[in-house]
């Protein structure tokens, strides 16, 4: 039952506070991003990214990181690190709650407000200006709230956004090294390079003991090898929206 009611919560979000555009197949756009984000995302998976002068998104909840009170996910110093070596740092809300437990806008407005709040203690020259939804969890009035807020937001449907695109629950592909292998990467890298569009690929820890959800350095090394070989645009999740004019095409 429990199943079947997030099913409908997902179907009616999906249909509901749309930001459309169109995403030409003549674009070949590649985002790798990062939520949570592990101390493994940063050092070992933006690691690589700096090695190759590429740039990716890491959504964070400020909540996870680690304090004078807790050991938690990452640190500041990983987010000034991160911030540095030029990637995008984005909202995955402040404390990760489950949207689909969530009744109160008031308490979903206040949470993105402390989590953009946190954020500015850091004092780095940027702003939050995209969103994932934690464990994907669109709903209704999720959708509503972050609309006002963020430009784009991801979810975790898969597919490639392409075509006619809704900005707040774009499409993404895992890379869950335990489900996608290298094989179906390729496969999924020819079909792309066949009908185009962006392409945005998500994880969670960067490791060699690896999670369920997450991923080995050599793993995701090899996927960003033959992105690059394949000749692929690779930018973060803001450079893109620039690159698409985002905000100007946008059909509410």
């Amino acid at each position: 039952m429990k199943k079947y009611l997030n099913k409908v919560r997902r179907k009616i979000a999906d249909i509901s506070y749309k930001c459309i555009g169109i995403i030409s197949s003549d674009k070949k756009l590649v985002t790798f991003t990062f939520d949570d984000v592990p101390k493994s995302a940063f050092e070992n998976g933006g690691g690589i990214l700096k090695k190759h002068n590429l740039s990716g998104t890491f959504y964070i909840a400020f909540s996870l990181m680690e304090n004078a009170n807790s050991e938690g996910l990452f640190t500041s110093r990983n987010i000034e690190d991160c911030f540095k070596s030029g990637n995008e740092l984005a909202c995955h809300t402040f404390s990760h709650f489950h949207f689909f437990k969530t009744k109160s806008g008031k308490f979903i407005s206040n949470d993105l407000a402390k989590n953009n709040s946190e954020f500015k203690k850091m004092n780095l020259d940027t702003t939050l200006h995209n969103f994932s939804y934690p464990f994907g969890e669109q709903t209704r009035l999720a959708k509503k709230y972050v609309l006002k807020q963020y430009t784009t937001c991801r979810g975790v449907d898969p597919g490639v956004n392409v075509g006619k695109v809704d900005f707040h629950n774009l499409k993404t592909i895992q890379l869950y090294e335990s489900k996608n292998s290298l094989q179906k990467i390729d496969k999924i890298l020819s079909d792309f390079k066949n009908k185009g569009g962006w392409l945005i690929f998500y994880t969670h820890d960067v490791q060699d003991v690896y999670s369920a959800h997450g991923c080995s350095p050599a793993y995701f090394e090899a996927v960003v090898g033959k992105v690059i070989k394949a000749d692929f645009e690779i930018k973060n999740v803001s450079q893109v929206t620039d690159i698409l004019e985002i905000r100007k095409n946008m059909l509410h």
